[in-house]
Parts: structure tokens; sequence; C-alpha cells
């Protein structure tokens, strides 16, 4: 197929005795951004390192610009990668680094940067290069990998979980500079992440699943609750469940969420937590009860007390922001009383 950048067809991976993908099949196109959002232990890493050879493939085809991955001198050699871990040498200085990673690839040290000139300006690491790479902070260090991944100006970028462990800022600091990147060098992106605000509506990854799994009717459980919400909310464009675990958690003890926090306050100021009753009938009630309280419902959210979260909205990034401001104003409702 032309215009594809990296494509999976039927794609099955065991480790052992355990399946952690099965008949998977999904692309991305040439130029573009593409978001593969899962849970940790979703197979992600494992898709990743399928892509780059780390694992070997059981069964099904991977292709790269068009080149099988089992053409792995053609299908490699125009792709770039950022692995969850680091990897950088923290005894060497940031340039030693760089001159490291193009040897491997066959160039000198005057062609490694003249390769990444311009993404070093853009990346402000120039007053950096000669820095020992431990003391930089994590926010560097980062973007010094994403850097090294660019050398010799991949045509491919894969990046797993590369904003773990970062602040808000540099999370978002690096994730749009790679966005940009599509843009300006015509690069394409795989970003692989477990988080749900490094996404958008345009960013979607389609998975083909011709053979459903336990996993697919697991999934499968809540879809009558969508549809229902669906039928009856003109507004609800987007509809999102979860389980963050510190609202989860804090609805085992309260009944109402009273936020202290400015965002929390400003935002949603007071959240009562819905009671499900009897457990062993809520399947049978949810679809309705769910879709009447969120029709009531002044701010398009509703806790549920042992169960979870729904929250609907027309725009996919202001649904993003109410689940992300919710999980953080009750973990710092958690931290002040464990002080209490």
């Amino acid at each position: 197929m032309q215009n594809i950048a990296l494509e999976f067809k039927n794609v099955s991976f065991s480790y052992g005795s355990k399946e952690v993908l099965k008949d998977i099949s999904f692309f991305i196109k040439q130029k573009s951004f593409s978001v593969l959002l899962g849970l940790n232990g979703a197979g992600k890493s494992t898709m990743f390192c399928l892509s780059n050879r780390l694992l070997n493939l059981q069964s099904g085809e991977i292709f790269i610009d068009g080149y099988s991955i089992k053409d792995y001198s053609n299908a490699l050699k125009d792709i770039g990668i950022v692995f969850q871990e680091p990897t950088l040498d923290l005894d060497l200085t940031v340039k030693q680094n760089l001159y490291y990673y193009g040897s491997l690839k066959g160039l000198g040290f005057k062609q490694t940067l003249k390769s990444i000139e311009n993404e070093i300006k853009k990346l402000e690491l120039e007053n950096v290069l000669d820095t020992q790479v431990r003391k930089l902070n994590g926010g560097h260090r980062r973007r010094v990998e994403i850097l090294r991944a660019l050398i010799n100006e991949p045509k491919l970028l894969l990046l797993d979980e590369p904003t773990v462990g970062l602040d808000l800022k540099s999370r978002f600091d690096i994730l749009n500079y790679v966005k940009e990147l599509v843009n300006t060098n015509n690069i394409s992106v795989l970003w692989i992440t477990h988080l749900f605000d490094e996404m958008d509506e345009n960013s979607f990854c389609s998975l083909n699943i011709s053979k459903q799994d336990y996993r697919w009717h697991i999934a499968s459980m809540e879809s009558h609750i969508h549809a229902t919400i669906y039928a009856n909310i003109h507004e609800a464009k987007y509809i999102a469940f979860g389980m963050p675990i510190y609202t989860t958690a804090y609805t085992f003890e309260h009944d109402k969420i009273v936020f202290e926090d400015f965002f929390g306050k400003v935002t949603f100021g007071e959240i009562s937590i819905y009671n499900p009753g009897d457990f062993s009938t809520w399947y049978k009630r949810n679809a309705l009860e769910i879709t009447k309280y969120l029709k009531e419902s002044d701010n398009n959210i509703m806790v549920i007390k042992g169960i979870g979260t729904y929250v609907y909205d027309r725009d996919i990034h202001e649904l993003v922001k109410k689940i992300a401001i919710l999980e953080n104003s009750c973990r710092l409702l958690s931290i002040k009383t464990s002080f209490e």
C-alpha cells in the first residue's frame, strides 16, 4: 500500500503460553502523527519491540516504508527510536553520546552534528552539548534522547512512553515539538503512551481485530452504556469511562468531592459521588441510571462509588482536561488527608 509508513498485518505474539497480541492489524500514514494508546500491560511495548526487531516476529507481517521487517537492513535503515527506559551513557557528555550513536550509523562527527543542527537549536540544547549527561535534569535528558533518534534524518520515529516521569510542562513541550516534526521534517511518528491527555481526535491508530478474544468481551461489557448515552444525550460526541486510581479510591470513604485546589474548585466546585447500591444488579440498571444522571448533571461527569468515572463532551480536549483535573484534585485531597 502506498503512502504507508508502518503497517501491522494480522500480528500475534506470545511470551511462552501467555498471548499478548492476537491478530492485530493497523497502519500509520506517511508524514503523520499517530498515537497508540493503552493501559500498562496491554501490549504496546511488545508492538514497539516488534517494530524495531528487538523481538522476532512470530506470526503475521510488519512493513516499514514498504519493506518487510524480515528485510531488516532496508526496513530499519530510516527509523529513529526512543525507548521507554533511559539509554544515554551518563558518564559521557551530550555531544559524546551523539557522536557514538552517529558512528553506529556510519557518520563522522561533523556529519552527525550537521544532520541535527537545526534540532539542537529547537530543543535548546546548544549550551549543554559539552555537559555530562548525569548533570542534566530529566526533561533535558529526554530531549537528548529524541535528538539522538533524529540523527541522519529518519523517515519514521518510534517513541515508547517518551514522557513518563516528567513534569507536565516538560511532557507537553516534548509532545508539541515531536508533533511539529511531522510538519517541518516530513517525518512519520508513532507515539506510544498510556496517558490519555497525550492524544487528540486526529491521532488515533485504528486497530483491526478480526478474532475477538476475552479482552474484547470485557471491553464490550460497557458498550450498551455508551450506546444509551449517545442515543439520549445530543452533546455526547465523546464518551470516556475509566477507573482513575485516586478518584476511585476516594469514593470508598466519601459521599462527595469538595475540591480545595484552584483548578478543581473553578472547574467543578463540588461533585456528588453516586452510590450504585447492590452491585449484583448494577449491570441490569447501569445504562439507564448513568444516562439519567449525566443528562441532569451540570458538568457532564459522573463519579460512581467503587466503580469509576463517566465523562462526556463535544470537545475531546475538554473531556481529557476534566479527567486530568478530577484525578489530580483527588490525589491532592488524599495527600492532604494523610497529613491530618
